[in-house]
């Protein structure tokens, strides 16, 4: 009764209003981020000056590291987008699954390998054919993904090549 009415805002101004506010944000963080490392500078230059004791030299250090961690962290973010963007989603997934195979197929490979040269009283040899299998196992790894990314590129030249005979 005493209360205003909203107004009910589409999917589309919300969406715009949320880039609008994200877009603030990161300039805001740009600009702190900016402000800290002129900070630690300006704090370097005294200090290089007046000659510091190790707790002052520690604390820049440590205020460093924390300046580095924020400007990482930003950066992800836009790794993160530009990994997630559509265009960029197969290439995402092949590398996916290479450093999944090239984590887990060497380490199995090592411990069956093992397990059969146990059994089969290779005696104390046994631990290096399996470090050799396993070895052999992030080379086959490395070959799949080299090639896999030479088939991607002659893929892209052959389309290449066709989207200009058919323009001619």
């Amino acid at each position: 009764m005493g209360k205003s009415k909203k107004k009910k805002e589409t999917p589309v101004e919300q969406k715009e209003e949320k880039k609008e506010t994200k877009k603030e944000t990161k300039k805001e963080t740009k600009k702190e981020a900016k402000k800290e490392k002129v900070v630690v500078e300006q704090k370097k230059k005294v200090a290089e000056e007046q000659g510091m004791s190790e707790l002052q030299k520690m604390l820049l250090k440590q205020n460093m590291k924390l300046l580095n961690f924020k400007e990482r962290f930003v950066a992800f973010g836009r790794f993160r987008r530009l990994l997630l963007a559509p265009e960029n989603r197969p290439v995402f997934n092949k590398f996916a699954i290479a450093t999944i195979c090239m984590v887990t197929l060497p380490v199995l490979t090592f411990y069956l390998a093992l397990s059969y040269f146990e059994e089969n009283n290779y005696g104390q040899q046994a631990p290096v054919y399996a470090a050799f299998a396993s070895l052999a196992a992030v080379q086959v790894v490395s070959f799949g993904y080299v090639f896999v990314a030479v088939l991607e590129e002659n893929d892209l030249n052959a389309q290449k090549e066709q989207a200009k005979k058919k323009d001619e």
